[in-house]
């Protein structure tokens, strides 16, 4: 994941936070859980002033699957990739 402070016409880069799983479980819906607003932010990102908008881009790439019955592992290629970007505000304290 990677935070960037967002302004009018442009983005300015605040933080970058690894998180590596090599594999998922089968069938699993709860692998990989996206942070609440609230939650455990970078300190670069949690020290914005209130109100300041912020982009949240996930990037998530799996370049293997392993069969769940026989155990063979098979190299995906291209490997299957994701990309999604969100934009939040630094709540502020007074709102409900």
């Amino acid at each position: 994941m990677e935070y960037y402070a967002r302004y009018k016409s442009s983005e300015e880069f605040l933080a970058k936070t690894q998180t590596t799983n090599s594999f998922l479980k089968a069938y699993s819906l709860n692998d990989f859980k996206l942070q609440e607003a609230t939650a455990d932010l970078p300190y670069e990102v949690s020290s914005l002033p209130l109100g300041k908008a912020f982009l949240e881009k996930i990037f998530i790439q799996f370049d293997r699957a392993t069969n769940r019955d026989t155990g063979e592992t098979v190299w995906l290629k291209p490997a299957f990739v994701w990309k999604h970007e969100r934009s939040w505000n630094i709540p502020r304290l007074d709102e409900p």
